[in-house]
């Protein structure tokens, strides 16, 4: 059986080297990669879901601090500039 020869040069010729050596392992490691890639964005969003949590507890310990009233809310009315930008939310 007659060997393809690599005509990338480089890093690329190198990475071509070494894929043809892992042969059959190829599949698995790419799922693997592919499993690494799932966990760290499912961490990363575990993390900005637990900040979030904790920028919540904290925003809500300010507005006891500073004795809002939830009467306060009703009453109040957004700035002129705030219904420009974003309408009457």
């Amino acid at each position: 059986m007659e060997r393809k020869s690599h005509r990338l040069e480089g890093r690329a010729g190198e990475f071509l080297k070494r894929k043809s050596s892992i042969g059959e392992h190829w599949d698995a490691t790419v799922q693997r990669l592919a499993a690494l890639s799932l966990i760290k964005f499912s961490s990363t969003l575990i993390e900005i879901t637990a900040r979030a949590k904790f920028l919540a507890s904290i925003v809500d310990d300010l507005a006891v601090k500073a004795k809002f009233d939830i009467s306060d809310l009703e009453t109040s009315r957004s700035s002129p500039e705030f219904e420009h930008i974003f309408g009457n939310v």
